[in-house]
């Protein structure tokens, strides 16, 4: 009873002390495409209502381009110093945080709000076997798809071939067909569909909602999802996914025996990490008086059973952090940076997936 009433006191406290304020949130892609605007958008509407108690309102900003760069630069340069100015960043935006300039942007330069912690599927064609053959794998139509590349590419080449970073470079080039040209995920799903694609990826909720007819048909199906984030930077199975295909670990174990270690595992476990811990977060500047206030609000929206069910169904069942967890999260994943990972990361990316712009960032360490 003591903590509830020091609850209700402290949102008294903050309503009745603070102005009216609109708040901006910078999504890093178009209005109605994708994940992060689906995750972004429904966040969006349940988070304003908690605000209306304080006096608050949100609104979005969309900025798409650049595989999310553009969002970042023009946050940077036009509303980080603003207090009342949010970042939504996305799996494209964690990805390129490590190995690429991104015009600014630092994570570690601003205070996360609040994240959900998720995930990315990839789903393939039931008839694919990955020790005897070659899969076709998009290089298009969304953001965030180097991580994919990188572990498919592990759990075809197996453990003797994807230790090394040189041996897996060669065996990447021969076991997978990157293909590119897709000018929206549209095209991209439906070349999955179709069996154009031996395997795709796709947020959880894309997933089921793309896929469900050639789920039921049996033509195709969930081949591994990458897993959840922990606490402490390590990783669990993903509740959501199929019995058997609830992370990376326990498919490459299942298919070759042995768990995957290695310098290239070690670059990809720091690349996942940062994808997908940080796909969809909320971030806002270090010194910004609302951070509390829209905190508290986010901490509303997520204890609300009504409205954590309905983000749930929606979006599947992960877990959601604010305040102490979500800044415990965030150290984790920096903790896990170093050179050695960073530097195989830029050879896999320059290599494999044909990032002409990532480069080793010595701010990094």
């Amino acid at each position: 009873m003591k903590q509830l009433l020091l609850t209700l006191f402290v949102s008294l406290f903050v309503y009745s002390s603070a102005q009216a304020e609109t708040f901006t949130m910078v999504f890093p892609t178009t209005p109605d495409k994708g994940g992060t605007a689906y995750w972004g958008n429904l966040t969006l509407k349940h988070l304003n209502n908690k605000l209306k108690k304080y006096g608050h309102v949100v609104v979005s900003k969309y900025i798409p381009g650049q595989r999310g760069k553009k969002a970042l630069g023009e946050f940077v340069n036009k509303y980080s110093k603003d207090p009342r100015s949010m970042m939504l960043a996305n799996g494209g935006n964690g990805e390129a945080f490590l190995i690429e300039p991104i015009k600014g942007f630092d994570y570690r330069n601003y205070a996360p709000i609040g994240l959900m912690n998720t995930t990315i599927w990839i789903s393939s064609q039931t008839s694919y076997d990955p020790k005897t053959m070659i899969a076709k794998f998009p290089s298009s139509g969304g953001t965030g798809f180097a991580s994919d590349m990188i572990a498919l590419g592990m759990l075809t080449c197996g453990p003797d071939r994807s230790y090394r970073v040189d041996t897996y470079i060669k065996c990447f080039s021969e076991r997978l067909k990157i293909v590119g040209g897709f000018k929206s995920r549209g095209e991209r799903r439906m070349a999955f569909i179709n069996s154009l694609l031996t395997a795709s990826r796709a947020t959880p909720q894309s997933t089921m909602m793309a896929n469900k007819k050639i789920f039921d048909a049996g033509t195709h199906g969930v081949l591994f999802s990458h897993g959840i984030r922990t606490l402490d930077g390590g990783k669990r199975l993903d509740p959501n996914a199929p019995k058997g295909h609830q992370s990376f670990e326990q498919v490459y174990e299942n298919t070759w025996g042995v768990k995957p270690s290695g310098d290239v595992y070690d670059a990809y476990d720091l690349f996942q990490a940062f994808r997908d811990g940080f796909q969809k977060t909320i971030w806002i500047s270090k010194d910004s008086k609302h951070r509390e206030v829209i905190q508290l609000a986010f901490n509303d929206m997520i204890s609300d059973p009504e409205v954590k069910k309905d983000l749930d169904n929606k979006l599947g069942t992960f877990d959601w952090y604010t305040g102490l967890a979500v800044d415990t999260f965030s150290s984790s994943l920096f903790e896990k940076i170093t050179k050695k990972k960073i530097e195989n990361l830029v050879e896999l990316a320059q290599k494999t997936f044909k990032y002409k712009s990532a480069k080793v960032k010595p701010e990094l360490f």
